[in-house]
């Protein structure tokens, strides 16, 4: 059976370990990205 891995990553520290442990479990990689990007202020973010 084949390896799946799904993440979100909002400043891309998350993508990083992902493509680590891609590698080492021959994984397929799927990315959730929101239809409404977050903002870039980390600030609102945590308040939404």
């Amino acid at each position: 059976m084949k390896k799946a891995i799904v993440y979100y990553s909002y400043s891309g520290n998350t993508k990083s370990i992902v493509d680590m442990i891609k590698e080492k479990v021959n994984a397929d990689v799927f990315e959730i990205k929101p239809k409404t990007p977050y903002s870039t202020n980390y600030d609102v973010v945590v308040d939404l």
